[in-house]
């Protein structure tokens, strides 16, 4: 079910297991949750946040 859009993701922005994540292209929380409002869900917000990790729930 989530191969697709993991597919989709490391073509965007490498694959972690590679060490290729973290190329300066971090968004914010914020912009996750924006983002996934845009795209249909009804309700997203950042839960849970560090300096370099957050948790963003989202509800369609």
């Amino acid at each position: 079910m989530l191969a697709g859009p993991v597919r989709e993701r490391y073509a965007l922005f490498g694959n972690p297991a590679d060490g290729d994540h973290s190329d300066g292209q971090a968004q914010s929380p914020g912009w996750h949750a924006g983002t996934l409002r845009k795209a249909g869900f009804a309700e997203a917000r950042p839960v849970w946040a560090s300096l370099s990790d957050a948790v963003v729930l989202a509800l369609r």
